[in-house]
């Protein structure tokens, strides 16, 4: 959960590039408890109220298990 669009594009596309590839080398590994690990990423577009209802959609809807997000934008 971060924008890759918007005022915070710039800052924020670094940080979704380091979690994919760690995702990756997580799952060079073996995954993570024998699972791969599967990247949703979604773009909330430097849109504060956006950040909570993409967040909730995420969590509530696509039951993802974990969120990752800009601690500047939680």
């Amino acid at each position: 959960l971060h924008s890759l669009s918007g005022t915070m594009a710039i800052s924020e596309s670094v940080l979704k590039d380091t979690v994919l590839m760690s995702i990756a080398e997580i799952n060079a590994k073996g995954g993570l408890l024998g699972k791969k690990l599967e990247a949703v990423v979604v773009d909330p577009a430097s849109n504060w109220p956006l950040f909570a209802e993409k967040a909730r959609q995420l969590i509530t809807q696509d039951k993802v298990d974990l969120l990752v997000a800009d601690s500047g934008s939680c």
